[in-house]
């Protein structure tokens, strides 16, 4: 029997390797270890899983090699991450022990910065490469991009990515009860417009929180503004769900429950299972969380609203021509009043997902051990 481990620490990263853990776990020739930490743990605790936290046991590549020698692992299956190294470090320790590794891209951004120790927000083309055996992308694009960015000294296989696979799986699953219960726990109004804003951890993760020219707060306290303006303008009600993501502290948005007018209600949330929130949702805002992709993956209707980018757009399917994303206040409100005043929002065409992404990963590890 192979003892595989399979690491994560971020949401995203998590999503990639919980449908990966949970094909192998019916699998009697492979004894599977699924570990973790931070907000994975959490991931795993809503899937019905338990990881193990390797917090304190893996903090560099020494405490990295002694923590694989004890598991005696045969592979080493990862997600990838941008500001934490514990992918890093167990990929160079097992390189060192001679133990396989495979790591899983969950998104088209920051390629050779989650392959270096280069801190978010510093310029990675100077730090030296950290790379795993093999890297399974979600598509083509995701290949060519690593390969232009000299990520060279791995095996990039295009895959596809086994979360899309679950949003699909999970939104044909959605029912007319799940929708009420989940409306009923938001406590939604009947017959109101219903606008979910899709928060990200922008000030946590830059040492500059202007670095994109933008922040969460920034673009809220506009969509709020808007919001508030077209009610009035309309006479529509609306209900606003700001989305938190795993890693927003949900003491700094309290103070947005008491933003709301009349005509609009503000609503702070961080457990609705994604999917369900999404079939509640007429309309979603965000920047360029993944939260995005999935609910266009759900046919719903998307805005990637990033007031004052002053970098390359980071939403993936603004950089594939899939979608315009909106950078000035006016073009925002524009949006907005255009679906208050009763235009149907567009929905974003859907784009080509690479099939059966967890057998394709699947018959890779089969290969490996």
């Amino acid at each position: 029997m192979k003892r595989i481990l399979l690491f994560s620490r971020d949401p995203g990263a998590a999503n990639t390797v919980v449908p990966i853990y949970k094909r192998l776990q019916n699998d009697s020739s492979y004894q599977c270890v699924l570990a973790g930490k931070e907000f994975a743990l959490k991931s795993y605790e809503n899937e019905g899983l338990v990881g193990i936290d390797i917090s304190c046991e893996v903090i560099d590549e020494n405490t990295a090699a002694n923590f694989l020698s004890l598991g005696q692992y045969d592979l080493i299956v990862t997600g990838v991450h941008s500001n934490d190294f514990t992918d890093r470090y167990l990929w160079s320790a097992a390189k060192k022990l001679n133990i396989p590794t495979i790591a899983i891209l969950d998104q088209w951004m920051n390629y050779r910065a989650r392959f270096t120790m280069a801190e978010p927000g510093v310029d990675a083309s100077s730090f030296p490469l950290i790379m795993p055996d093999y890297v399974c992308v979600m598509d083509e694009m995701a290949k060519v991009r690593m390969l232009d960015e000299g990520l060279e000294g791995t095996e990039i296989k295009v895959t596809g990515q086994p979360h899309f696979e679950t949003i699909k799986e999970r939104m044909i699953n959605v029912t007319d009860e799940t929708i009420s219960d989940t409306r009923n726990s938001l406590s939604l109004r009947e017959g109101v417009f219903v606008l979910t804003f899709v928060s990200e951890p922008i000030v946590e993760a830059y040492d500059d929180p202007m670095f994109l020219g933008y922040t969460e707060f920034t673009v809220l306290d506009e969509l709020i503004d808007i919001l508030i303006d077209e009610c009035e303008r309309t006479g529509r009600k609306a209900d606003l769900v700001i989305r938190l993501h795993p890693r927003n502290n949900p003491a700094l948005f309290e103070s947005y429950l008491k933003k709301g007018s009349g005509k609009l209600k503000i609503i702070v949330d961080q457990s609705v299972v994604s999917q369900h929130l999404i079939a509640v949702s007429d309309l979603i805002v965000g920047l360029s969380s993944m939260f995005l992709l999935e609910s266009v993956i759900a046919q719903k209707p998307i805005i990637s609203a990033q007031l004052g980018l002053k970098r390359e757009d980071p939403f993936m399917l603004s950089r594939l021509g899939y979608i315009d994303t909106i950078t000035e206040r006016d073009s925002l409100q524009k949006e907005i009043a255009a679906v208050l005043d009763g235009e149907p929002a567009s929905i974003t065409k859907i784009f080509s997902v690479v099939e059966n992404p967890t057998e394709n990963i699947i018959e890779i590890i089969k290969s490996m051990v």
